[in-house]
């Protein structure tokens, strides 16, 4: 939404956390940001959600997220053995999980989540499942 309206020349409600993308398509080598969380709305098993269609549905889990660097994708998920690792330089398809191997990684980049929700003020009911990287 930010870069919709950043190319309509409207202001970005201060309210909006995005930020315009208009200034790196202007401008390509500008650098990007070190890492992405991506995934749906954080709700946790029971919570309601309408972020697919506008129809609400309970969620049966807690929700998912992702987070993504240049080399490495965590795919994080509170269940015990859920969460995967996959090395983007090596595997783009994200075949091969590897967070076995690298649960350094995955622990710094479950901080990187961790550090985002606190950041944007997710409430605490949402923050605590999500505080540990159950491997």
């Amino acid at each position: 939404m930010p870069t919709v309206l950043d190319i309509m020349g409207q202001e970005i409600p201060s309210r909006v956390e995005g930020k315009s993308l208009l200034p790196m398509i202007k401008k390509p080598t500008l650098p990007g940001r070190e890492h992405v969380i991506s995934g749906t709305p954080f709700i946790n098993a029971g919570d309601t959600d309408l972020s697919v269609d506008h129809i609400r549905r309970r969620g049966v889990t807690n929700s998912m997220s992702t987070v993504t660097t240049y080399e490495w994708s965590l795919l994080y998920d509170t269940e015990p053995g859920g969460s995967e690792l996959y090395n983007m330089l090596s595997d783009p398809g994200q075949e091969k999980n590897v967070i076995s191997q690298h649960p350094d990684v995955a622990r710094e980049l479950h901080q990187l989540l961790i550090k985002f929700m606190r950041e944007t003020n997710v409430p605490a009911r949402l923050l605590e499942p999500r505080l540990e990287l159950r491997l």
